[in-house]
């Protein structure tokens, strides 16, 4: 089975993509999920409406760790298995931030 991305075609994700984080803001009323799966695909859920409404790959070399986001549902923070952390824009997927890392 493939995913594969509604504006160009090109293969998003395979069945040997797992699931590794889901963040879900509580503050947030709006019923937005956020999934990240073992490719760094993210996906933005509409809960309350069962849709996808964001799909796409993160900008980011190393695998996914461990991912937040702001009480405003525009940025996510991830950090990955190679010690990165960045700030990244959730509609658009673009790394705003590169932060150190500390050892």
């Amino acid at each position: 089975m493939q995913d594969t991305d509604a504006k160009t075609g090109k293969v998003l994700v395979t069945s040997a993509s797992s699931l590794v984080e889901i963040v879900l803001n509580e503050g947030d009323h709006s019923h937005f999920l956020i999934t990240i799966d073992s490719e760094n695909l993210l996906r933005g859920w509409d809960v309350l409406k069962s849709i996808t409404t964001l799909s796409y790959r993160l900008p980011i070399q190393h695998r996914i760790t461990a991912a937040a986001v702001d009480n405003t549902n525009k940025f996510l923070a991830v950090g990955t298995n190679a010690g990165e952390s960045k700030i990244v824009n959730l509609q658009s997927g673009g790394v705003l931030y590169n932060l150190p890392h500390c050892s």
